[in-house]
């Protein structure tokens, strides 16, 4: 029998509800990520505990499509990532020190977005524009191998603090290189490693790899850009 997106999370929320018992309360949470993305997850509070978790189930919908998954099995995972939240992560996170830049600053980073696919985002978190994205600032919480936990940072936030979008991006540039570290390579290593295809034929491969190995909402450009060591300037080609 086909259940619709909306039905499955009903179903699995109330396994979950049996699962956990009393003491919780429990609620659908749809939340708007990048590129006019939204994703539908169970928002679990109880136990005083002042972080309420949400744990995602889209991709399980997709699985249980595919007779891959059961309600069961999925509200099994469900308390499983809710267990893993509550031994470690976020919930362990003292939320009054994001009543205070000073306590905070040190774990600001930021992120890239693509422009176009965030207005309405943008209109509501401070930004700064860079080429045809935005760069937005995130909280590091946590993190643990390829996993991480972050707080996006809102304007009321800024107005909380006191503090410039200029502020935020000085603290963002500076931690990011510490406690996000990347790896720069020289176009020459570069295009060896994509068979030093011509510009036009980069492009229709990063297109084809967006539409085709990215999910929406983590697609950043279809653009390609060039960083130019010598003058330490980025070029949109």
């Amino acid at each position: 029998m086909e259940m619709d997106r909306d039905s499955f999370a009903e179903q699995v929320m109330s396994r979950v509800g049996n699962m956990l018992g009393g003491g919780h309360d429990i609620r659908i949470h749809r939340a708007g990520k990048n590129n006019g993305v939204y994703r539908t997850g169970l928002q679990i509070t109880g136990n005083g505990l002042d972080i309420a978790p949400v744990i995602y189930i889209d991709r399980y919908y997709g699985l249980y499509e595919k007779g891959e998954e059961t309600i069961d099995s999925v509200a099994a995972r469900v308390m499983d990532s809710y267990n893993r939240e509550r031994s470690g992560g976020m919930m362990q996170v003292d939320m009054r020190k994001f009543m205070s830049y000073d306590r905070v600053r040190e774990t600001i980073v930021y992120k890239l977005v693509s422009t176009g696919k965030n207005r309405e985002l943008l209109e509501d978190v401070p930004h700064v524009d860079f080429m045809d994205l935005s760069i937005i600032f995130r909280c590091l919480v946590s993190r643990e191998e390829q996993e991480m936990a972050t707080i996006l940072v809102h304007n009321v936030h800024m107005k909380l603090w006191d503090v410039t979008t200029e502020e935020l991006h000085a603290a963002a540039e500076e931690n990011t290189r510490k406690l996000l570290p990347y790896e720069i390579k020289s176009m020459t290593e570069v295009l060896h490693e994509i068979m030093n295809e011509e510009d036009g034929e980069i492009k229709s491969m990063i297109r084809e790899i967006n539409d085709t190995q990215v999910s929406p909402e983590e697609i950043l450009s279809y653009s390609l850009y060039y960083y130019d060591r010598e003058e330490g300037k980025i070029i949109m080609l």
